[in-house]
């Protein structure tokens, strides 16, 4: 019984059921035979031990069926767990091709859309150069010339509201023209210019310093009807006015009277003596909270870089106009900070001056 029990516990059997039934009949066959001898031995007749020995066994057939079902049981569960492992992996495979598939199709879509998007570049830029040598070839044949006015305003015409093309149209116009003709050529097409290209057109010349006519240009576009050029315009002019125009028209044509008839660095030396003179006189008195916000908020707003690409000697006339002391105090409460230690300074300031005189 035993070794019935020990061959049981081996652990499900992978053989079709018939097989195994025949080797359970088998194994018992073998257990009542071994019990019959048994009794046998111990001196009852063949009869009356193998009635003994299937007495020990009870209900034959009942075993029999127990001892299939266990040794069959163990294997369905595991045909079971491994179809179930096997419909998982076939169902992550799946999963992972078609997730592999989609990622190739979104990469395919998006190479697809960035050489559609060269494409459409491409064939813009190529329209614009044709637009612009047909129109170049127009105005040729009507003028008999390459150059001139009628030629630039139909260039900038190709993009009518296109920023850049005015930019960069304008751009070309400096860099070709003489600066004389480069001026006359742009004050005769500057009224019927688009207003963001008459917004852009000032760059090319007020960068680097400026464009010997760039204050004539600036004049123009401070009278412009567009809110949004004058105030493109207003800031330019910080540069060589060291002045905010923008909420003051009256102090702009003032300030425009003052240097007419001079160069464009002679404009920017006197102005910006004019400013180091105006900071020069700042005396406690008048600098309450308020007015040293105000100042400062001027001072930030500057940039000396125009008149220093212009030959100017930026610290050279703040010294001599005695105004240096009073830019470095600034320059160290840029934070705004500090309202009292800057009226202590220039109380002092204003006490060294008195005592000098």
């Amino acid at each position: 019984m035993a070794s019935l029990l020990s061959w049981l516990r081996r652990g499900p059997d992978w053989r079709p059921e018939r097989e195994i039934a025949a080797d359970v009949e088998a194994e018992l066959a073998f257990h009542v035979e071994q019990a019959t001898e048994q009794g046998v031995r111990e001196g009852l007749s063949r009869e009356a031990a193998r009635a003994a020995a299937l007495a020990r066994f009870g209900d034959v057939e009942r075993v029999r069926r127990e001892c299939v079902a266990i040794r069959t049981e163990g294997s369905a569960m595991r045909v079971k767990l491994l179809a179930t492992a096997v419909g998982v992996l076939f169902l992550a495979t799946c999963a992972l091709g078609l997730g592999l598939v989609a990622a190739r199709r979104a990469s395919a879509a998006r190479d697809q859309a960035v050489r559609a998007e060269a494409e459409a570049l491409r064939a813009h830029l190529e329209a614009e150069r044709a637009a612009r040598e047909a129109a170049e070839s127009r105005v040729a044949a009507a003028t008999g010339a390459s150059s001139g006015a009628q030629l630039w305003l139909e260039r900038f015409r190709i993009g009518a509201d296109n920023w850049q093309l005015g930019w960069a149209v304008a751009v070309e116009l400096v860099a070709q023209l003489p600066p004389e003709e480069a001026w006359t050529v742009m004050r005769e097409v500057f009224p019927q210019l688009s207003v963001p290209q008459r917004e852009q057109v000032l760059k090319p010349f007020v960068f680097h310093g400026g464009h010997p006519r760039a204050l004539d240009l600036l004049d123009l576009a401070m009278r412009d009807p567009a809110q949004s050029v004058c105030s493109r315009a207003a800031y330019y002019l910080r540069e060589y006015a060291f002045e905010d125009f923008e909420r003051d028209p009256a102090a702009y044509e003032r300030w425009r009277a003052a240097h007419a008839g001079k160069d464009l660095a002679a404009t920017v030396r006197d102005s910006l003596t004019e400013y180091a003179a105006r900071l020069a006189a700042l005396t406690p008195n008048s600098l309450e909270p308020a007015a040293v916000e105000s100042h400062l908020a001027e001072f930030e707003a500057l940039d000396f870089k125009a008149a220093r690409q212009l030959g100017v000697e930026v610290d050279g006339v703040l010294r001599s106009s005695g105004a240096a002391d009073v830019v470095d105090e600034f320059r160290r409460r840029k934070d705004r900070e500090g309202y009292e230690k800057l009226k202590e300074f220039l109380r002092e300031k204003s006490a060294v001056q008195r005592a000098s005189k």
